[in-house]
């Protein structure tokens, strides 16, 4: 995806949706496209001093309304497929540590999966968990 065309995306969204495109919004926006997945008081901090809080948590409400960013890791937010490339997480349940993977035979198995049955994938996410290769135990 170009980065350039993510600001046009966004407002395309938002005023499809009837939204405003405001300069509180984009800044949300690219502190969550800079960050990374993040939480809501990181984009907060991030943004100190140019957009108070309560218009930093109504933006991303409304950015995961309108499926310009989910949550994932239960509680981290970050930018949908449609405005970043797309991939799934693995995270560590021993050390935390997080990483981002793309996989093709993943990819081609959930479309089995869903012609299998009939269904219009819309779009998806996987989380995995378990023991990163410094915390398993050694065989």
């Amino acid at each position: 995806m170009n980065a350039a065309s993510s600001p046009n995306r966004l407002h395309w969204r938002l005023r499809q949706q009837g939204h405003s495109y405001t300069k509180s919004r984009q800044l949300v926006f690219q502190a969550i496209a800079l960050l990374g997945p993040c939480t809501r008081p990181a984009v907060v901090k991030r943004l100190e001093g140019k957009v108070d809080r309560a218009s930093v948590y109504r933006a991303i409400d409304v950015f995961i309304e309108l499926d310009i960013a989910h949550v994932v890791r239960y509680r981290l937010i970050e930018l949908s497929d449609p405005f970043r490339q797309h991939h799934h997480h693995f995270v560590c349940r021993q050390c935390g540590q997080e990483s981002n993977f793309n996989d093709d035979r993943l990819e081609q198995a959930l479309e089995a999966f869903a012609k299998d049955r009939g269904i219009t994938l819309e779009s998806h996410q996987v989380e995995l968990s378990g023991l990163c290769r410094q915390c398993s135990p050694r065989a």
